[in-house]
């Protein structure tokens, strides 16, 4: 008889030397998250300026709404990885002045 379930706990989690295996918690898991911020805003970044840019240029020949919406998408995309820019190093001026160890 085939299995249904796999316990992906021990089998891939759990395996030895596995980054995940070393979490002992959610605020663990949320510093790791934390100090890669800029990359994964960095990443969703180019991301929307692409879909933005494919929306403006789809939309140049046919109506100026679909114009408008690509602009909207890349202002979105520039002020939210500003917002996530300056909150990064808010945490790490944080750090240096109280001497935590917040992003790890």
């Amino acid at each position: 008889m085939q299995k249904i379930a796999i316990d992906f706990s021990s089998n891939f989690f759990g395996a030895p030397g596995h980054f995940l295996s070393t979490l002992t918690g959610v605020g663990t898991l949320a510093s790791v998250l934390l100090a890669n911020a800029l990359i994964i805003a960095g990443v969703v970044f180019i991301l929307l300026i692409i879909i933005g840019g494919i929306q403006m240029i789809s939309g140049a020949g046919k109506s100026p709404q679909e114009v408008a919406r690509g602009k909207e998408i890349i202002l979105a995309a520039i002020l939210g990885f500003i917002i996530i820019f300056v909150s990064y190093w808010i945490v790490r001026i944080i750090e240096r002045s109280f001497g935590v160890n917040i992003l790890g």
